[in-house]
Formats: structure tokens, sequence, C-alpha cells
């Protein structure tokens, strides 16, 4: 499942087995029906998690969250796709929609197309640095036309996600019905989030600490000691390891080997079937 662009720590084509390993029933055997990322990042996991009829996503940064919302809304999303498709993706092109960015405008359309452009064309999908080795527009047409449906109703909120977690727990009852996806940016990863909170050692604490009470939880992330004490020896989690994993989006030279870590999901509840890829 492609998302809307790909960038390091995108689930890309891994997100299908992501999401077979999620939790469909309760522990009385009874349908889950709602599904609650705390990032969007590129899109790819809630939109392949459509067998849930409720689906919410968040995202912090606000250019992602408005393209984003204009995605998940079935009368706008190929208006931007289209305004998309009529850019030239040239250096010239991304550096114009760069500009857009941070202005004031009336054109939510354009504004959006402009911020998939940047995303989709920069070096690992940050959107600051133009990338030769970005998609081409046959790649680009093939895969979001054939997978923009399934972004359709998805309910996408700007919120820091531990907050959208301390507003969830204050519905019992519908966090008792709901499965929580969890893929923040990576602990001991601070090279690449080192301006984020959310790489930091204490937001992971923080994080953790707010997952008591929760029933349904995937979390991912690079192994490490607060998950595994945490988690693992104090709330009864499991933990799987999903393999080795690309750090870059990119090739950065030709024939250069893309660095690769080990990523793992912590789970409160026990996975069935193959999940070492």
């Amino acid at each position: 499942m492609y998302g809307l662009y790909a960038y390091p720590g995108a689930k890309g084509i891994d997100s299908l087995h992501y999401v077979e390993l999620m939790k469909y029933k309760d522990d009385s055997g009874q349908p889950i029906t709602r599904f609650v990322e705390t990032c969007f990042g590129a899109g790819n996991v809630v939109a392949t998690a459509s067998t849930y009829p409720t689906r919410i996503t968040n995202e912090l940064n606000t250019d992602i969250y408005r393209l984003a919302k204009m995605i998940c809304t079935k009368d706008y999303q190929m208006d931007v796709l289209q305004q998309l498709l009529c850019m030239e993706i040239t250096k010239e092109q991304f550096q114009k929609c760069k500009d857009q960015l941070g202005k004031t405008t009336d054109n939510e359309v354009y504004y959006c197309a402009c911020v998939w452009f940047v995303h989709l064309f920069s070096f690992n999908g940050r959107g600051e640095q133009w990338s030769e080795a970005s998609l081409n527009k046959k790649l680009l047409t093939d895969s979001r036309l054939n997978s923009l449906d399934l972004y359709k109703g998805i309910e996408v909120k700007n919120k820091d996600m531990l907050d959208i977690l301390n507003e969830e727990k204050k519905q019992p009852e519908l966090m008792s019905k709901t499965m929580y996806f969890l893929d923040p940016p990576y602990m001991n990863n601070n090279v690449k989030y080192k301006e984020n909170k959310a790489a930091k050692r204490e937001f992971h604490l923080e994080l953790v600490e707010l997952l008591k009470g929760i029933p349904y939880v995937m979390l991912c992330g690079y192994d490490n000691d607060v998950y595994n004490k945490h988690l693992c020896e104090e709330l009864g989690y499991y933990k799987y390891c999903m393999g080795e994993k690309k750090l870059s989006a990119n090739v950065v030279a030709k024939n250069s080997i893309r660095k690769t870590n080990k990523e793992y999901i912590w789970t409160s509840y026990p996975v069935k079937g193959v999940y070492l890829q």
C-alpha cells in the first residue's frame, strides 16, 4: 500500500502486514469497530486499515494535516490530485510550491497540492530539499489514483498524540471497541528528529504511562529499555521483531547501500502467525 509520499518511518508496502497483525475482536469475541492512529505520517496504515468501520488519524504537522484532511474528504481529493498532476516535475516547481507553504491562501486545493508536491519530490519526503531520486509521474499517477478511495471517510485531527490518548481515556466505552496504532518518531533516533520532543526519552516515558488501561494497542519502535521495562515487564505486553527496515526513503548515491535497523512492535495482545519479515 503506497502512502501519499515516501519518507523514513512510513510503513509503505509493509503496512498490510502491520494491519494483518492488529486486533479485530475484543476479549469477548465482539468486533472492534474503531481504529485510532496517533501519527498519520504518509497515510499508509490508516488507509490500509479500511476494514474498521470508523477510522481516526492524527497529524501534528499543520501542512500535512491540511493535506490529509482534503485527501480524506471525497469532495476534494480528486481536485487536489488533478492540481498536483498539472504541475511539472522540476526543481523550479518544487521551489515555487515550497514558497507557498506557511502563507495565507483562499485556495486550499492549490495549497494542499503544493504540500503534496514538496513531500513527494524532496529527499526522504521531508519537504526540505529537492531530490532527483523522487518518484516519476507514472508511478505517482498509478499508485495514488488507485488508492485514494481508501482514504474516504477518515476523520483527521491536528493534536499532540498524548492529548489524543488522554481524550480517548475519558471515553472507556469507546476505548473498549478501539484498536490503537502508535507509530511516533522513534526513541534512539534523534538524528532524524532532533527538534521533535516525541523523539526524546521523557516523551516515551509519558507515553507508556498513558497506555495503562488501554486494552488494544500496537506500538512501533526500535528496541529500547523504556518499552521493554514499562510495557513488557510491567504491563505484560508482547514484543515482536518486524525485521530490518531501511533508514532512508531515497538512495543517496548510485549503487549505495541504505542503512537498516531492526523494527519492533509491542502489542497488548499476543500475535498469531508469522510476524518476522
